[in-house]
């Protein structure tokens, strides 16, 4: 029986939680649009702030990728700097770097 000395008061403060948390809720428009968000899950991403997300993302692929091509161009640049102007140059092309004869035609049928 002294445990309802415990429980009514407990009882009593969450039921003035929650209506305060309800009237809360009420008055910062919590419950003013409850369609909307259950579209906007069905609806297509092309709103303007996405599609700039996806344009400044491809932007910057782009930019990587013309960086690399660069980088590229500027070590196969001093690579042949090198081979060129090295009067110590004594690389001879190779079996390997030589181009290969063209191969007889099969008159075998």
């Amino acid at each position: 029986m002294s445990i309802l000395y415990v429980l009514i008061p407990l009882t009593i403060t969450l039921l003035l939680v929650a209506v305060y948390a309800f009237f809360w809720a009420v008055n910062h428009q919590q419950f003013d649009d409850l369609d909307s968000p259950a579209y906007r899950v069905l609806l297509d991403d092309d709103s303007d702030a996405h599609m700039q997300g996806q344009a400044q993302e491809e932007a910057q692929k782009e930019a990587q990728k013309q960086g690399q091509e660069q980088k590229q161009e500027r070590e196969q640049e001093s690579d042949n700097d090198d081979k060129t102007n090295n009067p110590h140059n004594t690389h001879q092309p190779t079996k390997a770097n030589q181009p290969t004869k063209p191969l007889p035609p099969d008159d075998h049928h």
